[in-house]
């Protein structure tokens, strides 16, 4: 079946729903009704004045200025998870020679305005692009930025270090504005569509992990072992650009990611024990026979090709393959032992056959096979 058809449409229904939720709908849009109504994702909301967040603005700068920035960065990376966060963040790796980086920070904010025509005022909102251009971000603790005529703090924070010198650094975005009761104030002090990128020398992540976790995770390891996560997001997703270096990080708040359709490979000697309509009691020993044949190629193919792929794995997956190849025994054993049952118990083969035979016509109907 060919799928290119649905492809196309989903990047339409992708795009209808960034342009509904993130927006802007069109570029230089003036809205009617306040823009914190109309998007819901990718913005960062002006700054509380609360105990539990880092005052930005006013008189609270100097505060900031003086105080202690592993604290600052702290809670900026705590924000990012708050109802209405004013901040959003990146964590990502980069080898220990690295003194730098370079990024980019791009929103937008609409200018309230108000007419009085008319028996009550009208109020109007005009999108403003802001950009920062490209700036150069220096890997150290106590670094901050004011951004965007002080719209904006870009701060950096170190994370930690792993074995083999690569550290681990979170960026982060915080909209400085003060949050208002004035409604139309906040709508205009509000950031939106919200993207922050990061160019560099990334390494995974996920490969500087410490070998531990559950069974499941280790599993998942093993088999997604060639595919690396680059970023991590904090009040966000993050996507990379694809190829080996990795020299983007950037915001998401619409991660979205394609899966693929699969369809099973059935061995030739073991298509007709696959079909629902051969388990009749005149086909049962012609299908049985077939389903031993397909566990035995099963069986091998565990024992031979993953065999070979394991043998060949470092020390980190190697344990975890042995275990699952013992799996694939055990699978074998519980279909051979199932088959033993149908074979020898007339019972058991009858209830499995009308199995069968109801989800064959439920699927005929399905289809419009009415014969």
């Amino acid at each position: 079946m060919a799928y290119e058809e649905y492809y196309q449409a989903r990047e339409t229904i992708l795009d209808f729903i960034r342009r509904d939720a993130v927006g802007p709908v069109e570029a230089d849009e003036i809205l009617d009704e306040p823009p914190l109504e109309t998007y819901v994702c990718g913005v960062l909301w002006p700054k509380r004045k609360t105990n539990q967040t880092v005052q930005v603005g006013g008189d609270a700068d100097a505060v900031m200025e003086d105080g202690d920035p592993e604290e600052e960065n702290a809670e900026a990376i705590l924000e990012t998870g708050r109802y209405r966060p004013s901040v959003m963040a990146m964590s990502f790796a980069l080898p220990r020679r690295v003194a730098e980086v370079k990024a980019r920070f791009r929103a937008a904010w609409y200018d309230h305005s108000e007419t009085t025509e008319g028996k009550y005022p009208k109020h109007f909102y005009a999108r403003r692009i802001l950009d920062t251009g490209e700036i150069t971000v220096k890997l150290s603790p106590d670094f901050r930025l004011t951004l965007l005529d002080g719209r904006a703090v870009l701060r950096i924070s170190f994370r930690r270090e792993y074995q083999d010198g690569s550290r681990l650094w979170t960026i982060s975005l915080e909209n400085s504005q003060p949050y208002s009761r004035n409604p139309y104030e906040n709508n205009e002090h509000a950031l939106f569509q919200c993207e922050l990128r990061v160019f560099g020398e990334f390494l995974p992540v996920d490969r500087l992990l410490d070998a531990i976790g559950s069974a499941d995770r280790k599993t998942q390891d093993l088999l997604y072992r060639h595919v690396h996560q680059y970023a991590a997001g904090h009040g966000c997703s993050v996507q990379w650009n694809d190829g080996v270096p990795v020299g983007e990080v950037r915001s998401d708040f619409l991660p979205c990611a394609s899966v693929p359709q699969m369809v099973a490979s059935v061995p030739e000697n073991g298509n007709f024990c696959f079909l629902m309509d051969a388990w009749r009691d005149d086909t049962k020993r012609k299908a049985i026979q077939g389903l031993r044949d397909y566990i035995a190629a099963y069986r091998s193919w565990g024992r031979d090709d993953l065999g070979k792929i394991a043998a060949q794995l470092g020390a980190p997956y190697r344990e975890t393959a042995e275990k699952e190849l013992s799996r694939v025994d055990l699978c074998a054993e519980r279909l051979s032992n199932g088959l033993d049952v149908l074979e020898n118990n007339p019972t058991a083969w009858r209830a499995f056959v009308y199995a069968n035979k109801a989800m064959n016509r439920e699927r005929a109907f399905e289809k419009g096979y009415r014969k």
